[in-house]
């Protein structure tokens, strides 16, 4: 069986401390990113605006993302 198409890791990052905005740190030659949320709900914008506790996207815990958009602008 061929695995041609599977994803292959690029890295991983921890984000602690949510009380403020925080970005993702890309890894060279990344073309999507999985986001998991486990600490706390959590709200995300990728349009360069800052999160608030009432604007953006919620991403509750136990919920997962994949964000494939283009990725480092």
């Amino acid at each position: 069986m061929s695995c041609d198409n599977a994803p292959v890791p690029r890295g991983y990052q921890q984000l602690t401390g949510l009380d403020v905005a925080q970005a993702l740190t890309l890894p060279p030659g990344a073309n999507f990113a999985l986001i998991r949320c486990t600490g706390g709900n959590v709200r995300w914008r990728d349009d360069g605006g800052v999160p608030t506790a009432t604007t953006g996207q919620p991403l509750n815990v136990g919920e997962e993302l994949t964000y494939d958009a283009v990725l480092g602008l």
